[in-house]
């Protein structure tokens, strides 16, 4: 049931949303907004869909913590939210944050952590839990079986660390492997549960200031607005936690 509310309430801090409104409300009542609150709204569109601009709000979240090069914990808990199976197609669907689970079997590989715990659970009782369908993508590139676990419960943050903590003894190190942008409030979840987490941050989606180009000042883009997006969720995402006492 939140789970649904908090889907249909972050619907409307899409920018595009509020634009789709207007247009309708002016279009349907023929009552256009007064002049200051089509500025402000026509102002908010621009902001959200400026590479430049959108940067610099990821940035804060994405900047407290680099990636670590040794001396890792052993265990990594990678966070779910990157696969799914298609089922038409019988195949693996990877979406932009499977980095996390590349970068765990990379760090496997290379000898840097020597077990891999998959926390993903799915939010539909019909669907297989992603951190299963994972498990089989590790199995296929040669990680052995026996250093991969799988925590099926989990369908949020707040879960991956609660049902983790049952393989874990209190106060245990871990490397804690999810998106840059979802790394503080993932730590902060984690440390409140009891854990030390070592944060290790993958797919980056922000940049130095001089990898923009000229055009990127006040040409709209539908990636940036796709960021903004994301960022904005997961800053209301910590608010909701703080509100909640998760963190």
């Amino acid at each position: 049931m939140f789970y649904v509310i908090g889907k249909v309430f972050t619907a409307f801090l899409h920018p595009i949303m509020w634009l789709i409104i207007y247009l309708l409300y002016s279009t349907h009542w023929h009552k256009p907004l007064k002049s200051k609150w089509t500025y402000i709204l026509f102002i908010l569109a621009f902001l959200s869909s400026n590479k430049v601009f959108v940067n610099q709000i990821g940035l804060i979240l994405e900047n407290q913590y680099c990636i670590p090069k040794s001396n890792l914990p052993k265990t990594a808990v990678v966070l779910g939210g990157y696969c799914d199976f298609d089922s038409d197609r019988q195949n693996i669907t990877f979406y932009p944050a499977a980095d996390r689970l590349f970068k765990a079997a990379w760090l496997y590989k290379t000898k840097l952590v020597s077990t891999i715990i998959l926390s993903g659970g799915s939010a539909s009782a019909n669907k297989r839990p992603e951190s299963e369908i994972a498990f089989s993508y590790l199995q296929s590139i040669g990680i052995a079986t026996k250093d991969v676990i799988c925590e099926t419960k989990s369908i949020n943050t707040f879960q991956n660390a609660l049902f983790s903590k049952s393989y874990f003894n209190a106060g245990d190190s871990i490397t804690l492997i999810t998106s840059a942008f979802h790394m503080p409030r993932a730590v902060a979840v984690f440390k409140n549960q009891g854990f030390i987490p070592i944060a290790y941050p993958t797919n980056f989606t922000t940049c130095g200031t001089t990898s923009f180009v000229f055009t990127d000042y006040f040409v709209p883009s539908t990636l940036a607005l796709l960021n903004f997006d994301m960022y904005i969720k997961e800053f209301m995402g910590i608010f909701a936690y703080k509100l909640s006492g998760k963190l």
